[in-house]
């Protein structure tokens, strides 16, 4: 079945390989994609302000724009460490001689970073930030380790032969670059998860992190794995990470091979369920994407109740669809015991928080999550948008230009956090600079109505309601939530309008209805029945 709205095609790009498929189509772009992985087309970035969808995909594909890091623009350090180990795992090195077997390389380093992440000892970090040292010309290793503030680091290499998979992994002090370990481990294909759960424990155990009971029965658990099922999960994957709606095609075709496979395995109907609910707000609305992405996790937690994504992506349909707060604190909080290293596990449950206005607890998890993951910008945007609700414009704007030194074309820092740092501070004419560099990066729904809504604040009506305009024809390309021109008729004073919108928001289940209570854009609603009858509807009347 076609996706309505993905018809979009991705930029033609050098070609790496090509061979026989039973997905001919989608092998054929998957092999016409750089190995790098960086997206082409239309990106969206951090979605932030609405319900904050690229924790979703990064949750299950670690999602990145993958950027060349360069001393003079790591961007911030990370924080000081608790107490424990840290350890970061470079990309494995694909040698199959093969390119379009970068997809596999890097699969398994996401599988081992998820794994070593499940150990609550033990400080890992996302693979956002490991991504930016891809590639042979990389930096060295002190000087990569003090750019995530790490002391150990893996690197190794991923070779696969047939049916056969041989990880040879090595240990490194990484401040003083002295060699600890190194082991190769092979296995069929079909092991290749439990290899990984192996060597996973060896690291904890070569660095002296304990293992807990419970970690040390879920490594030693077999993890048997359809090799087909893989294949065609990891390719979901990539395709996954590319936000089009062309990727999000590609992605459906592969994880829904991968169900058909192997129906027993969790991971196909998890990745499917990712697709949906990144989807949702974007080419699809929520009321279509959700209810399918729900079934889908239930199915995949019936088969695994541990599996860490699943019930973050539980949570998020939860507080962004059913808006039901108790079982997305349930759910939350059960990925986070299951994988406490998951950086986007603590923003994901950040922004359930800051929508409830718990902003203590929302600024200790976003802190962990800059910790785990310190060169990936949508942490900073997310703490520079929670302290521009709590009106701490200042500090705001420090932490939106820490995103901006990790990654200078980030539309969110722009659009998301900057321009309502300026604004709050009665800056109209630097918030719509800020404003118009993030249209001029991403010109989608919600940069557009944020620039929209300033062109108001600042006095310009004509250029707000030609906003209003843009926004009313974009739905032949991709889905406008409501909620988007309801912003910027709040800021031309037109409230009966907005509220109209944010009716039919929440009838369409948009996840920016989710916003309501504290983002400060629709304070000039907020003593209207009609606003606060909204606001019982989506259990945030307390």
């Amino acid at each position: 079945m076609e996706l309505k709205g993905f018809s979009t095609p991705t930029d033609a790009c050098e070609v790496l390989y090509q061979r026989d498929d039973p997905a001919a189509a989608a092998q054929h772009e998957l092999e016409t994609q750089p190995a790098s992985g960086h997206p082409s087309g239309k990106r969206r970035h951090a979605i932030v302000a609405g319900a904050g969808v690229l924790l979703l995909v990064a949750i299950i594909a670690g999602i990145a724009t993958v950027r060349r890091f360069t001393p003079g623009s790591a961007g911030p350090p990370a924080a000081k460490p608790p107490n424990g180990r840290s350890i970061a795992v470079l990309p494995l090195e694909n040698l199959s001689g093969d390119p379009a077997q970068e997809y596999f390389a890097d699969g398994m380093t996401d599988e081992l970073i998820t794994d070593l992440a499940k150990i609550g000892g033990l400080r890992v970090i996302s693979r956002t930030s490991v991504m930016k040292f891809k590639g042979e010309h990389r930096e060295q290793l002190p000087e990569i380790a003090k750019a995530l503030n790490v002391d150990t680091i893996v690197e190794g290499s991923v070779l696969r032969v047939g049916d056969k998979v041989r990880i040879t992994a090595q240990l490194i002090d990484a401040p003083n670059d002295k060699h600890l370990w190194a082991e190769s481990y092979e296995r069929d294909t079909r092991d290749v998860l439990s290899m990984q759960d192996e060597l996973a424990s060896t690291i904890a155990r070569q660095i002296d992190v304990e293992l807990t009971p419970a970690e040390q029965a879920r490594f030693a658990k077999p993890r048997p794995v359809n090799p087909q099922a893989l294949e065609a999960i990891l390719k979901g994957n990539y395709f996954l990470r590319k936000q089009t709606s062309d990727g999000f095609q590609k992605a459906k075709e592969y994880y829904e091979q991968a169900i058909k496979i192997a129906p027993d395995y969790a991971e196909g109907y998890v990745g499917l369920a990712a697709m949906y609910v990144v989807a949702a707000d974007f080419v699809l609305s929520n009321r279509e994407a959700m209810p399918k992405a729900k079934e889908l996790l239930e199915t995949a937690l019936r088969l695994d109740d541990t599996n860490a994504p699943a019930h973050s992506l539980l949570g998020t349909i939860y507080f962004s669809y059913a808006y039901d707060w108790v079982a997305a604190e349930s759910e939350n909080r059960r990925a986070i015991e299951l994988a406490p290293g998951n950086a986007f596990a603590h923003s994901w449950y950040a922004f359930m928080l800051v929508w409830q206005a718990r902003f203590d607890e929302a600024e200790r998890e976003l802190k962990l999550a800059q910790l785990i993951d310190p060169l990936s910008p949508y942490h900073y945007v997310a703490m520079g948008q929670l302290l521009n609700v709590r009106k701490d414009y200042p500090k705001a704007l420090e932490q939106c230009r820490k995103a901006l030194e990790v990654d200078p074309a980030s539309w969110a820092a722009y659009s998301t956090c900057l321009g309502f740092s300026y604004e709050g501070m009665g800056n109209h004419g630097e918030a719509l600079k800020e404003f118009e560099k993030g249209v001029a990066i991403e010109p989608g729904p919600q940069p557009i109505a944020f620039l929209g809504l300033e062109y108001a604040r600042s006095g310009n009506r004509e250029q707000a309601r030609k906003a209003i305009e843009q926004l009313n024809h974009l739905p032949a390309q991709t889905y406008v939530s409501p909620c988007w021109p309801a912003s910027v008729y709040v800021a031309l004073g037109e409230n009966n309008t907005a509220l109209d919108l944010l009716e039919k928001a929440y009838q369409e289940r948009s996840g920016c209805v989710a916003t309501l209570k504290v983002l400060n854009y629709w304070n000039p609603l907020r003593s209207d029945p009609r606003f606060i009858a909204l606001l019982k509807n989506v259990g945030l009347d307390k």
